[in-house]
């Protein structure tokens, strides 16, 4: 279970947290953004995998509404992109 995800803290609660919690070690060090984690292929099956997923996760919940409007709006093809 992710605890806190801040600009510069993170804590992992759990049964192999510390293989998680290295690639966030590496973002928040290196000031790497959640888009380079989803943008970087991780080894399926794995413990990894699931780095990538919670990145996505955090990024989905904090998608700004108009974001996800345009968004919405470009994709039903329905040509009117006014928001």
């Amino acid at each position: 279970m992710i605890h806190r995800l801040l600009n510069t803290a993170l804590s992992l609660v759990g049964t192999y947290a510390g293989d998680l919690i290295a690639e966030y070690i590496l973002t928040t060090k290196h000031g790497i953004g959640l888009n380079k984690i989803l943008g970087t292929i991780h080894i399926y099956p794995t413990l990894a995998e699931a780095n990538k997923y919670v990145a996505g996760e955090w990024k989905r919940a904090h998608v700004p509404a108009l974001a996800m409007r345009i968004l919405k709006n470009s994709m039903s093809g329905d040509g009117n992109e006014n928001v």
